[in-house]
């Protein structure tokens, strides 16, 4: 989940901060250490270098993988048409996330990331169109939905972040 920093007026880093150094995901006592001294000065996307290491990415490639697991199936190789448009819309999703990342302005990466989030949720529809035409079933159409809806839910958690965000250099 997209955790971010603030930093009180006198300097402090906030609660927020001393949590993410004691997050699952920042491996090892002297990462975390590492970390932790270098809290203060950073303000934005806690500690994201790579847009790799962004949860929304994480949750974009899960769902671009099982895409691309169910669309492998012979019963997909009849229905060539829906097959491209399932998998292109699921790996559309992780590749907005990552162009967006690349921007400079804050907006650009929100712009990036909303379509991104139509991406998701075109995947969902034609997840229901593949188990409407029995090429996947009906459990498949559900793992497939709840993915694609927990990444839109991300992407639009960092939407929000996003427009509330300072480009770099203006305060």
């Amino acid at each position: 989940m997209l955790r971010l920093l603030r930093t009180s007026r006198s300097g402090r880093v906030g609660e927020n901060a001393r949590r993410l150094t004691q997050s699952p995901h920042v491996a090892g006592k002297s990462a975390r250490s590492k970390l932790a001294r270098h809290l203060p000065s950073f303000t934005g996307v806690a500690g994201v270098r790579d847009h790799r290491d962004l949860e929304v990415w994480k949750l974009a490639d899960a769902l671009r993988r099982e895409s691309l697991k169910l669309t492998e199936r012979e019963s997909f190789r009849q229905d060539w048409d829906l097959r491209r448009q399932l998998n292109r819309a699921a790996s559309s999703v992780a590749s907005n996330v990552a162009e967006g990342f690349g921007r400079f302005l804050p907006g650009d990466f929100a712009r990036f990331m909303r379509i991104a989030k139509a991406s998701a949720l075109e995947t969902i529809e034609h997840a229901a169109t593949s188990a409407d035409r029995r090429l996947i079933s009906e459990d498949e159409r559900d793992v497939l939905v709840r993915l694609a809806k927990r990444t839109a839910g991300a992407c639009t958690r960092l939407i929000v972040y996003l427009e509330t965000a300072k480009p770099p250099g203006r305060t």
